[in-house]
């Protein structure tokens, strides 16, 4: 499985505009994949959406991001976008899909800078802290 991560940051003073259009946005987030959520962020960086959607395939992924490379308003909400950035990722080996669903009103969206040949070594250390964070989830 792929995932794609979609932060969509508005300019200033345009929430109310958008706010509105943002399940057709959802909708067609992912034509040849699958969208598995929207966050927004009550702190930090404010007006600022995340999109994450999940593929089968590398080439569907990249299908969805040529067609809005191409697109004159991708989103819907053109006039309002001050950025977009997109991430695409692969998980690490001992995670498993992401699973829509509602675990909770707060969600942590975590990225990392890997140091040259570091993979193997972020990749044990996170497995360690995820198996932790499990057994305490399920206490």
């Amino acid at each position: 499985m792929f995932y794609n991560l979609t932060v969509l940051s508005l300019l200033p003073n345009r929430l109310g505009a958008v706010l509105p259009k943002l399940p057709a946005t959802y909708e067609t987030l992912a034509p040849n994949g699958k969208a598995l959520g929207a966050f927004s962020c009550e702190f930090g960086m404010l007006n600022r959406f995340t999109f994450l959607s999940a593929y089968e395939t590398l080439d569907a992924l990249m299908a969805d991001r040529a067609a809005k490379i191409e697109a004159s308003d991708p989103y819907g909400i053109g006039e309002h976008l001050g950025s977009v950035e997109q991430t695409a990722f692969k998980p690490l080996f001992f995670m498993g899909d992401i699973e829509p669903g509602e675990y909770g009103p707060f969600y942590e969206i975590r990225t990392y800078t890997l140091s040259p040949n570091g993979l193997d070594e972020t990749a044990e250390a996170g497995a360690r802290s995820c198996r932790a964070a499990t057994r305490c989830r399920n206490f």
